[in-house]
């Protein structure tokens, strides 16, 4: 027996009617929304540590996929022993790749097509407040700045509009510009 491959339609390589058959489950349902995302960080040597993320339904019921694993690193300030991404890079790199995508999504739903999109993110931080050299100096990014390029069939307004939009929605630059609560607890290897 001969079965015929199902057909998707792919609009700006995105697969349009399940994005919005996920839009139209959740305003059904809500509660599909949420999620969990874990992450678990072992220190493996050195400035090396080993990451598995995994990610959950809205009843955290059974996980959607399987872990992700990928190896994270610190470099020297002399950019020597560079191995892996480190942490602030990766959250730099995240930002653009959720600006990336929710630009993607949000001009496929409006029928705009996108043929090509780049953006060069630069970020600022000063090492002596995660060396503790420095009390003034935030441990943290001190700024970010982006640029964005894209070539889209989009009319000048609303592809600024879009743009502002993307703004509002992409939950990583909200984790940026917003504090999130965030709690602590330290075990002793007891409790491991």
């Amino acid at each position: 027996m001969i079965t015929q491959a199902a057909t998707i339609d792919l609009f700006n390589s995105v697969n349009f009617a399940q994005f919005i058959d996920t839009i139209d489950a959740i305003k059904a349902n809500p509660a599909l929304a949420r999620m969990t995302l874990r992450a678990e960080v072992e220190w493996r040597n050195g400035a090396q540590v080993r990451i598995k993320i995994h990610r959950s339904d809205g009843n955290d019921a059974q996980a959607i996929a399987q872990p992700i694993a990928f190896e994270n690193g610190e470099r020297s300030a002399q950019l020597d022993d560079k191995t892996a991404a480190n942490a602030v890079e990766i959250i730099l790199a995240g930002l653009g790749s959720c600006l990336v995508m929710s630009f993607v999504y949000h001009a496929t739903q409006r029928g705009f097509h996108v043929d090509e999109l780049g953006l060069r993110l630069e970020a600022e931080i000063d090492l002596r407040g995660f060396l503790g050299l420095s009390p003034q100096a935030r441990p943290g990014y001190q700024i970010i700045r982006l640029v964005a390029q894209v070539k889209c069939d989009a009319p000048k307004q609303a592809l600024e509009k879009l743009w502002e939009q993307v703004q509002k929605i992409s939950p990583v630059l909200d984790i940026i510009r917003n504090p999130v609560p965030v709690t602590i607890e330290l075990q002793d290897e007891t409790n491991f």
